[in-house]
């Protein structure tokens, strides 16, 4: 039996750093690079997909996609917005931070 999930591409990749090679088509391993050894069984790729979920229902993973977007030109101005609405007392930084899980720079 082949082992097939919607995430496997993405659960793969993640686990192995987007090594080049790694391909899937409908859910499915169909092309994996020597360089990683052998083809993972099924076992091993349903681990990586349990894996892959966890981390992304994980507060690291939610910290890590916050951290991007703050870094980006929209991040930068929902911070500039979150300062004003702290400056004119609307809400405490504190809220924010216990509400968004926002890292003060």
């Amino acid at each position: 039996m082949v082992y097939r999930h919607h995430k496997l591409g993405q659960a793969l990749g993640w686990k192995h750093n987007h090594t080049p090679g790694i391909c899937t088509k409908g859910g499915e391993l169909t092309t994996w690079p020597d360089t990683l050894g052998p083809v993972p069984d099924d076992a091993a790729q349903a681990q990586a997909v349990a894996e892959y979920e966890a981390y992304i229902d994980s507060t690291a993973f939610k910290d890590d996609e916050l951290q991007r977007f703050l870094s980006s030109a929209g991040g930068k101005a929902a911070k500039a917005l979150a300062l004003v609405l702290i400056d004119k007392g609307v809400c405490t930084m504190a809220e924010l931070k216990a509400k968004y899980r926002i890292q003060p720079e």
